[in-house]
């Protein structure tokens, strides 16, 4: 009998997740940014020449191009002994081509052998700056600076909202693994964590937490992939034991003291950027690398995480700046 009900909901699953993946390829086809001959937005070439005028453009892009790596580790209950010391590198928000000289910062920042040989790479979303970016461009610089790496157990990426479904298929059929409301799972002798991943939840809100967990085993040790903040509460009570997530960029341009003016999302501004909680559920959320609508950013670096997974329960710790 379980083993039937266990077949039906993993059959309503797939169906749920066809369903979904059929309603962000109709928001696709009715978005009018996705139409390559529509140019910059009129409030993004008045920020520009704002900031042109103001002698601080220039500052802003060497700033993009100045990401820092942030090493955090988590204790984590339920986590089994065999992956004590567990080593994730966050990437997120890469916003291929940005301005000249964003890929090689990156390779730059992820050329020591902590990231190189970590145990896993994780990806949440954004590879493109925008809709209308060439999609073979982003799938060769995003080669090109995974290219640098070699994870142990290889790669895990899920969509964000400026990632198109062809965009998609591509970064698939180049090899790089995409979760979209699915989960997968990691060994270590006889142990097993989970990997789960979900669609786009800010603008696509394709996302579906309980699809992407369907089928694992209870109690199973979980670390949910998404691209925002947005699904954390569906998250927690999923039973995700780690939530990783980028989109709001910090807020790409902040106050002094990194007080973002705008976050572009949905959720508290505590979950912007850094570590954070819900109950038992620990959570963080990356800068990202790149930066969208505008390529500036003001008092909040770009960055990568490199996690590293303990088994008990203190307090996660986070130490922040270059490598």
């Amino acid at each position: 009998m379980k083993s039937n009900l266990l077949r039906q909901t993993t059959d309503q699953a797939h169906r749920l997740r066809s369903v979904l993946w059929q309603r962000r390829l109709e928001r696709e086809a009715h978005d009018p940014r996705m139409d390559a001959s529509r140019g910059e937005s009129v409030q993004a070439k008045l920020l520009r020449a704002g900031l042109r005028t103001l002698g601080l453009y220039d500052r802003g892009v060497r700033n993009v191009l100045s990401p820092v790596l942030n090493r955090i580790e988590f204790a984590m209950l339920d986590l089994p002994p065999e992956f004590d010391g567990y080593r994730i590198l966050h990437l997120s928000d890469f916003h291929f081509p940005g301005p000249p000289g964003l890929a090689e910062a990156i390779v730059t920042l992820i050329a020591g052998p902590d990231c190189v040989h970590c145990d896993l790479c994780v990806l949440t979303g954004d590879y493109a700056f925008n809709r209308r970016a060439n999609p073979a461009v982003v799938v060769d610089m995003v080669s090109g600076v995974l290219a640098q790496l070699e994870p142990r157990d290889g790669f895990i990426a899920i969509p964000g909202n400026n990632d198109t479904s062809t965009l998609l298929k591509m970064l698939r059929s180049g090899g790089l693994p995409m979760l979209i409301n699915e989960h997968t799972e990691v060994q270590r002798g006889g142990a097993k964590i989970y990997i789960a991943g979900v669609d786009d939840p800010h603008e696509f809100k394709c996302a579906s937490v309980l699809d992407a967990v369907c089928g694992i085993p209870d109690g199973a040790f979980k670390v949910l992939l998404a691209h925002s903040p947005e699904v954390a509460a569906a998250g927690a009570r999923a039973g995700a034991h780690l939530y990783l997530c980028g989109h709001t960029h910090g807020g790409q341009i902040c106050l002094p003291g990194s007080r973002p003016l705008f976050i572009n999302t949905h959720c508290p501004r505590a979950r912007a950027a850094g570590l954070w909680r819900i109950g038992p559920m620990q959570a963080y959320t990356t800068r990202g690398l790149g930066a969208s609508t505008i390529e500036v950013r003001y008092a909040c670096p770009p960055d990568a995480a490199l996690i590293t997974l303990k088994c008990n329960d203190a307090p996660a710790l986070e130490r922040r700046g270059n490598i």
